[in-house]
């Protein structure tokens, strides 16, 4: 919930080089140095409302300074169905795009944000005290058993295409041991309540999550999930989602002009109504 006193200013060095990047003109590394911006980030308040400081040499966070947000169709998913008694887990939060402002947008709602890495988790923390909003930040992995793996770490220029599951096509510059645990494990200890809404977004690693899952998706108050997934009809995710009931699973159209092997579907235990 919104908190008192918390300072939302924008500094004029900051918005003279969100304009500049927004220009696509040359030079802005530069720029950024001239000012004494190197290695700072930016703060600036996206076109959905909350604030954000970001990385500009990082992909995720440069779309969000350039246009304003990223996969946009995720955060509409999730906030029409959304409600102020509800739980909704950011799985693979990053720096907490979608969990702020599904916080910001429905106030009294519980927002957890799952991120491994504890780089981007922190980012997660200072984004939500920088809006004065209470979001759950679980420093840990879900997967489809406990324990502790590797994490493959993208290059700088894109962190958020870190992920348990190696892709061939990925370039990863390290390794990084995380917790893993499965979210039936954490609902059953009380680390975290069982959510109502969910988004995954863990880079090929969905189908280990969901098989994590497994009494939770049976629970009836889990109502919708947005996840990355392949674009065919017939995939491991998908299948195990309807075994659980959720009969409607629905492709989510890009809002912003993003690239991306994977696409986002919606699942939903009922066709929807009104939304």
């Amino acid at each position: 919930m919104q908190g008192p006193g918390v300072p939302r200013t924008i500094s004029l060095r900051d918005r003279l080089l969100t304009h500049y990047l927004r220009s696509g003109l040359r030079g802005f590394h530069r720029l950024r140095r001239l000012l004494g911006g190197e290695g700072h980030l930016l703060r600036m308040r996206t076109s959905r409302g909350a604030f954000l400081e970001l990385d500009p040499t990082s992909y995720i966070d440069g779309f969000v300074l350039k246009a304003g947000y990223y996969e946009s169709e995720v955060l509409d998913a999730v906030v029409r169905r959304l409600l102020a008694t509800d739980v909704f887990w950011d799985v693979g939060a990053n720096f907490g795009l979608h969990s702020i402002h599904a916080a910001a947008a429905r106030p009294g709602a519980i927002i957890v944000a799952f991120e491994p890495n504890p780089a981007m988790a922190n980012r997660v923390r200072a984004n939500a005290e920088l809006n004065g909003l209470d979001v759950s930040v679980q420093e840990i992995g879900l997967s489809d058993q406990i324990g502790e793996v590797e994490l493959h770490l993208a290059d700088a220029g894109n962190p958020g295409a870190s992920s348990i599951t190696a892709w061939d096509c990925n370039r990863y510059e390290s390794k990084l041991a995380i917790v893993i645990s499965t979210a039936d494990a954490m609902i059953a200890e009380g680390t975290v309540p069982s959510p109502t809404l969910m988004k995954i977004d863990v880079e090929g690693h969905e189908e280990q999550v969901l098989s994590g899952c497994k009494s939770l998706l049976r629970n009836p108050k889990l109502r919708m999930i947005v996840f990355e997934d392949g674009i065919e009809r017939d995939t491991a995710a998908k299948n195990l989602l309807r075994e659980n009931g959720f009969v409607e699973i629905s492709p989510l159209v890009r809002e912003e002009n993003t690239c991306h092997p994977l696409a986002n579907f919606i699942a939903e235990r009922h066709p929807p109504t009104g939304v």
